[in-house]
């Protein structure tokens, strides 16, 4: 098998691909991942993503993450979309994380966790990469792996996968206590979400948060609060899609999804 320099790293994706990682030779060459079909028994494209990245981790949500160094005030993830290959964060505008990122894991929500060896912490990240906790763990963490009850199936009968059919706006978990991953679907072709917008019962809006550049994603994470930080109180909310339809009019979308939050 022909791939790149230095090949650190291989994961499964769902379509039963492997993507090796090859972390290139710390000079000229930088890091690149490759995409070896078993079927095939060849590799069938490659995604030349630069850095020095490491391990990989794929995501339920369909990207994978890169454990991706930064020694020297923050550390790197890069991400991609595992089906287009599109880069979404790499050496240009890479996630932040804790100093010195070695090693990188993701939960069955897409929550991502860095070890950072610079620093002693691990991070953890929503799946559009903001930072949601830094914490501190002893002397030069390197290698994570993540136990839940989705992956465990711990609660027999009760189905704990992320939900994929869509329809406009839907979040998970749901009910839900401290936070919600909302994932969103677009409702026609052009269209481009501006903001997502929490409702109370009432129909007020209460928080505004905006997917900017992540918007590709489809996904934004709500912390249960509202725009001015305060945590908001038990109850059902609705969402709300604020968007453009080729850069022109703007619409709003209502979601008929009920998001229940119970302190």
């Amino acid at each position: 098998m022909n791939v790149g320099v230095f090949p650190k790293w291989g994961s499964r994706t769902p379509d039963g691909r492997l993507h090796i990682v090859c972390t290139g030779n710390y000079a000229d060459i930088e890091g690149s991942i490759y995409i070896f079909d078993p079927l095939a028994g060849e590799v069938v494209d490659s995604i030349n993503i630069g850095g020095q990245p490491a391990n990989l981790a794929i995501s339920p949500l369909g990207m994978g993450y890169l454990a991706a160094g930064g020694w020297s005030d923050r550390g790197y993830v890069y991400a991609y979309d595992i089906e287009t290959l599109e880069i979404i964060n790499g050496p240009d505008n890479p996630i932040l994380a804790g100093l010195g990122v070695t090693n990188v894991a993701v939960d069955s929500l897409g929550f991502v966790y860095t070890c950072d060896m610079g620093d002693d912490t691990v991070s953890k990240l929503s799946p559009s990469g903001n930072e949601l906790g830094l914490y501190s763990v002893g002397d030069g963490p390197v290698f994570a792996a993540i136990i839940d009850d989705a992956v465990l199936e711990a609660e027999p009968g009760v189905d704990s996968s992320a939900p994929h059919d869509l329809e406009v706006l839907v979040n998970y978990p749901n009910p839900f206590n401290a936070g919600t991953m909302i994932r969103y679907d677009l409702p026609r072709e052009g269209f481009r979400a501006e903001a997502i917008e929490i409702l109370d019962i009432l129909g007020r809006r209460i928080k505004s948060i905006y997917p900017g550049t992540a918007d590709n994603l489809r996904m934004v994470y709500w912390d249960g609060r509202n725009d001015a930080g305060d945590e908001c109180g038990s109850g059902v909310y609705f969402g709300r899609i604020i968007g453009t339809i080729d850069g022109g009019a703007t619409i709003e979308v209502e979601s008929r999804g009920k998001m229940t939050l119970v302190r």
